[in-house]
């Protein structure tokens, strides 16, 4: 097999699917603070976005 018979297509979302998803209901405010509207993202992206912000420091 070559390469592009192995690529995986990944999903990508755009935010009002996210904020909306099952997934992430408990995280809707968060999501709504850090995706910007005109980007897709894969939920790979998305938990990792979510992850980084909640590391990070308090002001």
């Amino acid at each position: 097999m070559d390469k592009k018979s192995e690529e995986i297509k990944i999903n990508k979302f755009s935010k009002n699917q996210i904020t909306n998803s099952k997934k992430y209901r408990k995280r809707r405010d968060l999501l709504n603070a850090i995706l910007d509207k005109s980007k897709h993202y894969s939920m790979d992206e998305v938990d990792r976005l979510i992850e980084k912000f909640m590391k990070g420091e308090v002001k």
